[in-house]
């Protein structure tokens, strides 16, 4: 949080319209600028989201890996990150980015413990040894 620009928020649970499905999502962690909520009342617009993240449980894994994968691209959603500690290949943190034609064309996927970077306007790299392994 203490690199992010005062004029970004941060919204553990914020509704993400997607209206190229019509669908309303709501990620575990959603960071917004602040000027978007003066006048618009949640939910947001898929394109305000500066960054969505989707942590999966047992009960939702698919869900995030396919479906919000799929309609956050649509969205679109500029950066998708999925914390995913229960990838048959290990824990492992996915960051989406360059939506195109319902699917983002940059994938990087690193183990918990690398870091993961997140473009601008981020531009930082996250930590991501402190996650919990389940």
């Amino acid at each position: 949080m203490s690199r992010l620009p005062i004029e970004w928020e941060i919204f553990p649970t914020v509704g993400v319209q997607v209206p190229h499905v019509e669908k309303l999502y709501v990620p575990d962690l959603c960071v917004i600028p602040s000027d978007v909520f003066p006048t618009a009342k949640p939910p947001v617009e898929g394109a305000e989201a500066l960054l969505v993240v989707e942590i999966t449980s047992p009960s939702n894994v698919e869900h995030d890996r396919k479906k919000k994968r799929w309609a956050y691209a649509h969205a679109p959603v500029s950066l998708y990150l999925l914390v995913d500690a229960y990838d048959v290949s290990g824990p492992s943190v996915t960051l989406f980015s360059h939506p195109n034609n319902g699917d983002y064309g940059t994938i990087t996927k690193e183990r918990f413990g690398a870091q993961v970077h997140l473009p601008e306007p981020f531009g930082f790299d996250l930590e991501t040894g402190a996650f919990p392994k389940e």
